[in-house]
């Protein structure tokens, strides 16, 4: 134990190995957080939309679901 908090201490270029892991883990969870909210909010959406009967919300969710990056 005592030797994984002396590397978790450890600099380098002026930011501790504690730093970079907090922000892989924060990259990480943006990386595979934002899809999986795109998908939940486009199908909650669709399901609103699917009751209403103009066809330009199909064409706006339709866009939406193009325009938002992966």
């Amino acid at each position: 134990m005592q030797a994984f908090l002396e590397v978790i201490d450890h600099q380098m270029f002026g930011n501790t190995v504690e730093n970079y892991l907090v922000s892989a883990l924060a990259f990480l969870g943006v990386l595979f957080g934002l899809p999986i909210g795109k998908a939940i909010i486009l199908r909650h959406l669709k399901s609103l939309l699917q009751r209403t009967t103009n066809n330009f919300n199909d064409r706006l969710h339709e866009a939406l679901r193009r325009i938002v990056g992966p």
